[in-house]
């Protein structure tokens, strides 16, 4: 790439190019640059760089092919104190065919690790994160939310949703569409408080969001876990393998393997992984195989 980067979010454009946003390098510093992987030409080149430096963000690619990104940090050096101090509540917008960032309004809070969906209806739902509160510039409070708001494209603004039934962080990295048109999240990190920062642990709450209804459902999974992988399966399933358990502290990666049953609403256990991981990637194959 043209920059070191890590924890940065990829989305793929209308194209077929691959926007990569944020992220840390390799001394912790946050970035705001971004770059674009060509898979005609099997190259990266640099693009526009964000307005803030961001990492632990929402990121998703609207209905007419722009990106939008909301939340996050913009510190995370020395310590949890300096990246909870720098959340953020401004979002961005990336326009493909310019190749340049412009400002979004903001969200309804200052944000750590929302998660950000594109709806049927081209609208777009942020949810969760860890909310946090200030006083002063003081970070006083720090939870993970069960706050919902919608981005309307026509009118630019944000209105309130319903919220989640559980607080939670981190769910970006394994929501799935099903394929009747409903958002399933699974997981996260519930964030206590501030002072229990560092005893966040992953949750077994799981939710559905119904964008028709505007009504989210109760449907929670029998293993909790965070960074694992939801994958939709040929037949609709969902299958959410590995993650991590434990603290932040001491995160422990796990093995186990769940399958949910969109008509049933229901998960039932599948065999293990070989081995347990965590933050990893899985893909479905032509012939149906997940990797």
């Amino acid at each position: 790439m043209t920059t070191a980067r890590a924890l940065h979010s990829a989305v793929q454009l209308n194209d077929g190019r691959v926007l990569l946003i944020g992220g840390a390098d390799q001394n912790g510093t946050v970035l705001s640059s971004c770059e674009l992987y060509n898979p005609a030409t099997n190259s990266f080149s640099a693009t526009a760089s964000m307005g803030t430096s961001r990492i632990l963000h929402g990121a998703c690619l609207l209905a007419d092919g722009r990106v939008m990104v909301a939340g996050g940090t913009s510190t995370l050096t020395p310590d949890v104190t300096a990246a909870i101090t720098g959340t953020l509540q401004s979002a961005e917008i990336y326009n493909p065919t310019s190749g340049t960032w412009s400002s979004a309004a903001n969200i309804g809070g200052r944000r750590l690790a929302p998660a950000l969906s594109l709806l049927p209806n081209g609208q777009v739902m942020v949810s969760g994160g860890v909310e946090v509160s200030f006083f002063f510039g003081i970070p006083i409070g720090a939870i993970s939310t069960t706050a919902v708001q919608r981005w309307n494209p026509g009118t630019g603004g944000w209105s309130n949703g319903p919220n989640m039934s559980q607080g939670r962080a981190g769910h970006q990295y394994n929501q799935v569409a099903l394929n009747d048109g409903r958002i399933l999240m699974s997981g996260g990190v519930d964030v206590p408080s501030l002072l229990g920062a560092v005893n966040a642990a992953p949750i077994s709450g799981a939710e559905v969001y119904n964008p028709v209804s505007n009504s989210w459902l109760t449907v929670n999974m029998p293993t909790a876990r965070a960074l694992h992988s939801a994958t939709v399966l040929p037949d609709g399933r969902v299958i959410a393998c590995g993650g991590a358990q434990g603290s932040l502290t001491t995160p422990v990666s796990i093995a186990d393997v769940d399958v949910f049953n969109p008509a049933s609403n229901t998960w039932s256990s599948a065999p293990a992984l070989t081995g347990p991981r965590a933050s990893h990637a899985a893909n479905l194959m032509p012939d149906g195989t997940l990797i």
